[in-house]
């Protein structure tokens, strides 16, 4: 890809509107210095001292956000509790002017979070364990109806339609077994529009859409026993099937190594670069899928698509402590520093 091929893509996500279904979440990061600790007088056990916290959008948030700060405009499309949290999540998606029309908020469940703590200790930063706040119970039938009857008119209004469906847990989140279906049905219906799906443990049960995937989501939908780390080759022969599967363009990442890409024009192996230390891995995978979907929408290859979201991926994990997003300028300067000698 030419740096003035980059650039028209870059111009032409800007005009475009892509709908983002799926759980949105709230990151919260806690930053805890370890020479501030003391004993708590109640229990003994160590007081972190938090001294700094930042919070942004996850999950299909993080997609969301890179869409925005690319410049297209998004529906969000999915659902939070009546909590302070919900509250925090509503003035995140708007200050990146995420649309909310579509997005529902119900006293019957609560707001998903991931809080991560990052403890400062003699100049190092030391992630440690997470914190899951999630939905263990089934999405109410109400809501779930909310959201299906709001499908068709955003497919309508929207150029790409992207599908995030990242909960381990069967029909307790947004992209339940029906919402699931009437997204497969609209995706036949409106087989000329990028239609994008995201999922970790049910790809294979998607039909008409482009599939994103990593190699282990790709290889596990094919061979649901697999439990060893699978090679490349593994990768092209399961991504090889799920194309034949669906007809639709198939990408698969490869984390440090790219991604593979599939299409009626064959197999595309998509490298990226190593880029130095420090890194975080933290929302790279999704900002590989806004990159992908975006471009796709904008009129790119499957090819340069790929390697969009190889160049995005490479500016987010420079970002540290939070999840990541891309800007044009940023692609930009990360494809002239790194990526533009291998496309001469």
């Amino acid at each position: 890809m030419k740096r003035t091929d980059l650039i028209d893509i870059l111009h032409s996500i800007k005009g475009i509107t892509v709908a983002v279904i799926g759980d949105f979440a709230l990151d919260r990061y806690f930053i805890v210095d370890t020479s501030l600790n003391e004993p708590s007088l109640e229990t003994g056990l160590t007081a972190f001292q938090v001294v700094q916290t930042t919070q942004s959008l996850g999950a299909s948030g993080s997609v969301a956000c890179n869409l925005s700060v690319m410049g297209s405009s998004v529906l969000a499309v999915g659902f939070s509790g009546v909590d302070g949290a919900g509250f925090d999540l509503k003035e995140e998606m708007n200050s990146l002017s995420i649309h909310d029309g579509y997005f529902y908020r119900s006293k019957e469940v609560i707001t998903p979070q991931y809080i991560k703590t990052i403890q400062l200790e003699d100049g190092s930063r030391i992630e440690g364990n997470r914190l899951d706040i999630k939905n263990f119970n089934p999405t109410p039938y109400d809501l779930e109806q909310q959201l299906i009857d709001g499908l068709p008119e955003v497919f309508q209004k929207s150029d790409a339609v992207v599908i995030l469906d990242q909960m381990t847990e069967e029909n307790c989140g947004v992209i339940t077994r029906r919402v699931r279906d009437r997204l497969i049905s609209l995706a036949g219906e409106w087989s000329g529009k990028v239609v994008l799906v995201d999922s970790r443990t049910r790809i294979d049960k998607y039909n008409h859409m482009i599939i994103k995937c990593n190699k282990m989501e790709a290889c596990k939908a094919i061979n649901p026993n697999l439990n060893e780390e699978p090679t490349i080759d593994m990768a092209v022969v399961c991504g090889k099937k799920l194309y034949e599967k669906n007809k639709k363009p198939v990408f698969v990442t490869l984390g440090k190594d790219g991604l593979l890409a599939f299409s009626k024009d064959g197999v595309y192996y998509i490298p990226t670069v190593e880029v130095p230390p420090p890194i975080d891995i933290v929302g790279a995978g999704d900002s590989v899928t806004a990159a992908v979907a975006a471009a796709l929408s904008s009129g790119a290859s499957v090819v340069d698509a790929g390697l969009l979201g190889n160049i995005t991926a490479s500016v987010t994990i420079r970002q540290i402590g939070k999840t990541g997003a891309a800007t044009p300028e940023q692609i930009l300067e990360t494809y002239d520093q790194y990526f533009a000698k291998s496309e001469k």
